[in-house]
Parts: C-alpha cells; structure tokens; sequence
C-alpha cells in the first residue's frame, strides 16, 4: 500500500515536471521520505526475524527436553521390562515396592504407566 502511493507521488511528480511546476526541492524531500519509510520498514523487518529466530530456538530447546524426556522414559520402561519380565505381575510389584495399596490406587498407577 505505501509502495502504491509513493508511486503516485513519484509519477505525479515526473507529470508535474512537464508544467514546470514542481521545484527540484520537492523531488529531494520525496525520496528522503520514501527512503525513511522503506529504512523503517526494513527495520521492522529485521526485528521481526530477530523475534521468529528467538522463538524458533526457543521451541527447538522445547522439543530437545521432550526427546530427552522420552529417551529417559523409554530407558525407565526397558529397566521396568527387565525387572518384571511378565506385565501380569505389575500389581504384585507394586505392592512390594511399595507396602500393601489400595486396588483403586493400584489401578491409578497402572493407568500411568
């Protein structure tokens, strides 16, 4: 949109120009102007890519500490498998890790796991 209207400005110029009625003046403040604002959107430009860069990095750390905190899982369930060969025998573990459980808790922890 602002591209468009400097082109306007731009061609109202070069037509004005043909009527001699446009001082060489104008035509310098026209494109400082078109300058600052093309500077300014440049500038918006960067510090938005510098923002996407930070969140980029930022949700790239987030998933290195969810593959780490599957790769810490996957190493906890092969240690659980290990331990307790057949899944059957889940609640008995339980209850000897750690002392007599309710059913109802039991059944909270299995669902975790």
């Amino acid at each position: 949109m602002l591209q468009i209207l400097v082109c306007i400005g731009i061609v109202w110029i070069l037509i004005s120009m043909q009527y001699k009625r446009v001082q060489f003046d104008i035509i310098l403040l026209m494109l400082v102007i078109y300058l600052l604002i093309n500077l300014f959107i440049g500038s918006r430009s960067i510090f938005r890519y510098i923002e996407v860069s930070n969140l980029l990095n930022a949700q790239e750390r987030r998933l290195d500490n969810a593959y780490q905190d599957l790769y810490e899982l996957q190493n906890t369930v092969k240690a659980f498998n290990q331990e307790i060969p057949d899944f059957i025998l889940l609640e008995q573990y339980i209850h000897e890790r750690l002392g007599y459980v309710h059913n109802k808790e039991v059944a909270i922890l299995i669902s975790r796991i």
